[in-house]
């Protein structure tokens, strides 16, 4: 269930003298199950270095392998480190009512923000600057807005290096140049937000006057069902406040579906409303209709990009399949990797995304989601290689608690679908004519040569 932090700062586009970055590392993406390794708090007057709140946290937990591969964070050095009440304390101390900035920081205040509440703390509530959002305001030609690359395109010399301190440094220096860029172009934040006054939706009064027409919610007509983890009246009023327009029924002018979680769970099951019968009939008919799981309507509410378009079997995908693909489809295009002979494919218990003879598979049970593969290579190839993960056999489970869980993944994800571009590439360059149809084919349609 997805959390609304109600008493969360605000997001701005601001331009600041005085400021506090911040940066943590982390054992995972989920704040519900996983824990803070490292914390950085560095304050910056002027663009210079000032003062500096810097320390590990201990999880009480063992580090996953790929976390002490992907950040140098050891085991060792967290089971010394104080626990997150000691650390969480002096890093509120440290940054008082200041203006935050980081990368992407949404990731680090829900982080400090829950762990503030569920500890006792009184909250983190501080308005804070996301420089990946302000970049693509200022830069919005850059090939993706990473922190590596935006520092990578604009020469910074701090590089980041997923750690706190390393990350900080990055993000500083990316903030200020930002406001270099401002400066020098004369850009006005405030007028390059588009808006729009006196919208109204269809169910609910909106109680603001003002929308951002970038959100991806902006314009475009809601429709709930199932029982949601709010009231139904405070979900249709979030989707009012951001410009969206609600309605009762699906019809052809539907963009979104919201299934409650009891509901979309229950989909999965095979028990489906209606609302949702109809609305699959609509996006088979090729209408620009999106079914979301509840959890995935709070995300779009916050500062997102819009989905991108995915490579989708004519065969009917449940929601969550849709969330896994488009989860795995962001990671090949920002890897910025060949999308031409890629395709997903669907059934009741599967999601294969195939890249030639490559496939990885996700499977869906009634209460578990895994990625699956088999070590011996009969059957398919799999794109993500045995180690480290678990063997049992000559085959592997791994357990996948959201779509999200795949970005634990996504470098073996990456660099395995990067080695089938180009086993393709130069299979093509070699192979007969006849042949090169017969895979192309393949790769289309999904049918054996």
């Amino acid at each position: 269930m997805a959390k609304l932090r109600l008493q969360k700062g605000e997001s701005m586009l601001a331009c600041v003298d005085k400021y506090v970055v911040i940066d943590i590392e982390t054992t995972g993406l989920d704040t519900r199950w996983d824990s803070i390794i490292e914390v950085c708090a560095v304050r910056f007057v002027s663009g210079e270095r000032v003062d500096s709140y810097k320390s590990l946290v201990n999880p009480h937990r063992e580090l996953d392998d790929f976390i002490v591969e992907l950040t140098g964070i050891t085991n060792e050095m967290v089971s010394i480190a104080p626990d997150i009440e000691e650390v969480l304390s002096s890093l509120l101390a440290f940054v008082g009512d200041a203006v935050l900035v980081g990368h992407n920081i949404n990731f680090d205040v829900n982080f400090l923000y829950d762990e503030a509440e569920r500890i006792g703390l009184g909250g983190f509530y501080n308005n804070f600057i996301d420089t990946m959002r302000l970049g693509r305001r200022v830069f919005p030609n850059m090939p993706n807005h990473r922190l590596a690359t935006m520092v990578d395109v604009l020469g910074i010399t701090s590089r980041p290096a997923h750690r706190a301190e390393a990350d900080c440094n990055a993000t500083a220096a990316l903030y200020e140049r930002i406001k270099e860029r401002i400066a020098a172009d004369n850009i006005d934040l405030a007028t390059k937000r588009k808006t729009k006054t006196g919208l109204k939706a269809t169910d609910i009064a909106a109680s603001v006057s003002e929308f951002d027409e970038e959100h991806p919610l902006f314009g475009k007509v809601c429709v709930f069902t199932g029982a949601l983890s709010i009231p139904r009246r405070e979900a249709m009023q979030l989707v009012a406040d951001v410009g969206g327009i609600n309605a009762d029924g699906v019809t052809k002018t539907t963009n979104f579906l919201i299934l409650g979680n009891t509901e979309y769970n229950a989909s999965l099951k095979g028990a489906k409303s209606s609302k949702q019968k109809k609305a699959e009939a609509y996006i088979l008919a090729g209408q620009d209709l999106t079914i979301l799981s509840e959890v995935t309507f709070f995300d779009l509410l916050k500062d997102s990009q819009v989905r991108s378009q995915l490579p989708l079997p004519e065969n009917k995908m449940s929601a969550l399949q849709y969330e896994y693909a488009e989860r795995l489809f962001a990671l090949i295009q920002e890897a910025k990797l060949d999308t031409e002979y890629l395709r997903f494919f669907a059934d009741e218990k599967h999601l294969d995304l195939r890249f030639y003879y490559q496939v990885l598979r996700i499977e869906f049970t009634t209460k578990k989601v895994f990625i699956v593969g088999k070590g011996d290579g009969s059957n398919f190839l799999s794109i993500i290689p045995t180690a480290p993960i678990i063997r049992l056999t000559h085959n592997y489970h791994i357990e996948l608690l959201t779509p999200d869980d795949l970005i634990l993944y996504q470098r073996y994800i990456v660099e395995e679908y990067k080695r089938a571009v180009e086993q393709l590439r130069e299979l093509l360059t070699e192979i007969p004519d006849a042949m090169e149809k017969s895979i192309k084919r393949y790769c289309k349609d999904g049918i054996a040569f």
